[in-house]
């Protein structure tokens, strides 16, 4: 009988332990990382906002080579979305929401499967010299579901390292661009339309 009352006591504090923690865990969740680049903010900037460039240094499209990767709308402008489907990345897609030439752009996430949930996904260039920026690279989101607030003690874990080894390629991409001139003449709308 006294085991039967331990682990009656036992779950009891599980389950208050499991309903009392989120109350502690902070809704908000802001990850980002920063890294510096020998390039110029209008050069480092056009290469974020164009999603065709992605597979040149997102990471994630090396983790699922067989994902499908499209993207709609003019490559740079706010509307434009790059899409995925595939097993290990998931389906989920990003749209460029809004831009500031040259300094920031903002794109909001959606993610559709293995679970559905929205966040934002923000890039601040800053210009440290003419031909060098510092470009800090953040993940944003709020988490909706009281038990699903347990995910945000793990979101610097498992984003942090993915969003360094992002910036290294990109940064290792930009750097070794041939001929940056060239490349910014292949886009229109090289410093992006504010909305």
């Amino acid at each position: 009988m006294k085991t039967l009352i331990g682990i009656v006591v036992f779950i009891a504090v599980l389950l208050g332990i499991v309903a009392v923690v989120p109350l502690f865990i902070d809704p908000e969740v802001n990850v980002s990382r920063s890294i510096e680049i020998q390039q110029s903010p209008e050069v480092v900037f056009t290469v974020i906002k164009n999603y065709d460039l992605y597979p040149e240094w997102i990471p994630w499209t090396r983790a699922d080579k067989d994902a499908e990767y499209t993207i709609d709308g003019e490559p740079g402008d706010v509307g434009s979305t790059w899409s995925w489907n595939g097993d290990t990345v998931g389906q989920g897609s990003l749209t460029l929401a809004e831009i500031r030439p040259n300094s920031y752009i903002k794109g909001k996430l959606s993610f559709y499967k293995p679970w559905v949930a929205n966040a934002d996904d923000l890039w601040q260039i800053d210009s440290l010299s003419e031909e060098k920026s510092r470009v800090t690279w953040t993940y944003h989101t709020v988490t909706d579901g009281y038990l699903m607030r347990f995910m945000n003690l793990r979101y610097e874990s498992i984003l942090g390292p993915e969003m360094e080894r992002g910036l290294k390629n990109l940064k290792t991409f930009v750097e070794n661009l041939e001929r940056a001139e060239d490349m910014l003449n292949n886009f229109e709308n090289i410093g992006g339309h504010e909305e």
